[in-house]
């Protein structure tokens, strides 16, 4: 053994020796006096159930639309409306001019008439089969939307608005059938970096030019987003009327138009043909084509979606010996905690850290287009689950707790330690039971509802700290694509937590 290790041992047992009666807890003086801290575990009972969603807040920019239906939870069909963004102050180029005198032009096109105009609905991904039929129908909104809008109105992100009221079967602006995957493009064109999975509605030129006209006589109603959506183009509805087994998920919504240009210099001066060409003799103008993006959907302005499942699901929902999570907009599974015979049997102790074991059912599926299991979910109190995606919040593993689906080795949703949700939600009552004196029974029945907890399937993004090298959330919103899980439990069937705490035993010290 080293020496200098050695002699230190020894001085420190030769000290502990030599310790007298005023000495003999020096090491526990910030402990009480003859006390002992014991770390012990106990397990209770918790009884879950599942909970029909019948609408979640979709702080989402992308727009899905569609209808799948599943063996076990029926259909649900899926479509939203949206708004256009209007840049401020918007104006469409003049005429092109020039004059003689200074050298300068202005403007680059031809004349003011709109040579084409369409609906581009562009999207990246999808759910289901790529190669099943479907049909899309796009609705102008109507004059109830012009009135009821109000972008500051969270009503209107929630998945169960009513688009009936939104626009008329009369206002119809184009029906266009597709599958998700265009047989049509070539494997060359879809290996460019230009390619974007699209559905094209050709749109009535009258329309176009209607918008164009206005933007030179009305300026004004192209001043902001606002103004635009109020008197030219209030937007649009978007539903599919035919398919079944397909989900878009549609990245934007954009108006093109097609004016006729010159073509000109660095300095705006129109260009001549230097060479005959199909398109004209030499010497004559150089003039073409421009289709250029005029107003898009954008997360500046209203998008709503609507989800609709069939009464299927509330077969699932009344399941007793299991429960459900199911997107989007469908099963919610709620945790009832035992918070009262916790707060009486450790009222004396320290929870140290309360563990949580979610467990679903290996799912197999004989279909080839059938829903995973969700990615990731949160664990929050129902009572906060409003403020919470409202406020576009991001856990705090204090309230709220996000955990990634482990199905690697044991298909469970793991939270280790939700303490300071129980130890909180324990003083809240305390604290409520004594401002209100009197504890009836319909303010225990509203506190236990409230404080249920509620998994629900999320998706987050994230970004990685630069100098900490550690994932970051960003945003945190529901899931809004078809997923979802049978759990181990239900009402007829509890589960249980387990709950470590740290509890102090007198003990005699005999000198």
């Amino acid at each position: 053994m080293n020496s200098k290790i050695f002699g230190a041992f020894i001085f420190i047992a030769l000290f502990f020796v030599g310790c007298d009666d005023n000495t003999g807890t020096i090491g526990w003086d910030i402990m009480p006096s003859h006390d002992v801290m014991r770390s012990q575990t106990v397990t209770y009972d918790i009884t879950t159930s599942s909970v029909k969603a019948d609408s979640v807040y979709a702080r989402s920019s992308k727009g899905y639309i569609g209808r799948y239906t599943d063996p076990n939870f029926g259909y649900y069909e899926a479509s939203f409306l949206t708004e256009m963004n209007c840049l401020d102050d918007y104006r469409f180029p003049d005429i092109y001019s020039y004059d003689e005198a200074t050298g300068k032009a202005s403007g680059v096109l031809v004349d003011d008439s709109v040579r084409n105009f369409e609906m581009v609905v562009y999207y990246s991904t999808w759910f289901g089969d790529p190669l099943n039929a479907c049909r899309m129908s796009a609705y102008l909104l109507n004059d109830n939307w012009v009135d009821e809008r109000d972008p500051k109105d969270r009503n209107f992100r929630y998945t169960n608005i009513d688009v009936d009221k939104y626009y008329n079967e009369d206002d119809l602006l184009g029906t266009i059938a597709y599958t998700a995957y265009d047989a049509t493009v070539s494997a060359e064109e879809r290996e460019t970096t230009t390619y974007y999975p699209n559905v094209r509605f050709q749109l009535k030129q009258e329309d176009g030019q209607r918008i164009f006209d206005l933007n030179r006589t009305h300026p004004e109603y192209f001043k902001n987003s606002e103004e635009f959506i109020k008197h030219v183009f209030p937007g649009v509805y978007l539903k599919s009327d035919f398919g079944d087994g397909t989900i878009l998920y549609v990245d934007r919504v954009d108006l093109t138009m097609t004016l006729l240009a010159h073509y000109t210099d660095d300095n705006g001066v129109k260009l001549v043909k230097e060479v005959t060409d199909d398109e004209g003799v030499a010497g004559s103008d150089s003039i073409g084509l421009s289709t250029q993006i005029v107003f898009a959907s954008t997360k500046e302005v209203i998008q709503a979606n609507k989800f609709t499942n069939s009464s299927k699901i509330n077969e699932k929902v009344a399941e007793t010996s299991n429960t459900y999570i199911k997107s989007p907009a469908g099963i919610f599974t709620s945790i009832e905690i035992p918070y009262d015979q916790i707060a009486e049997d450790l009222r004396n102790d320290t929870i140290n850290s309360v563990n949580l074991v979610l467990t679903n059912y290996d799912q197999k599926s004989e279909y080839d287009y059938s829903m995973d299991v969700p990615g990731s979910v949160l664990l929050i109190r129902a009572k906060d689950v409003k403020d919470f995606f409202e406020g576009a919040h991001v856990t705090d593993n204090s309230l709220s707790y996000y955990v990634e689906h482990n199905a690697t080795s044991n298909n469970t949703y793991t939270f280790p330690n939700i303490a300071r949700l129980v130890t909180t939600t324990i003083k809240e009552k305390m604290q409520e039971k004594a401002a209100a004196g009197t504890w009836t029974e319909e303010m225990e029945a509203k506190w236990k509802e409230e404080n249920k907890l509620l998994l629900i399937p999320v998706s987050a993004s994230f970004h990685t700290d630069s100098y900490y090298q550690t994932k970051v959330m960003d945003t945190l919103e529901h899931n809004l694509e078809p997923t979802y899980a049978k759990l181990i439990g239900g009402p007829d069937n509890p589960l249980t937590i387990e709950i470590t705490y740290t509890t102090f035993k007198v003990i005699s010290i005999n000198t």
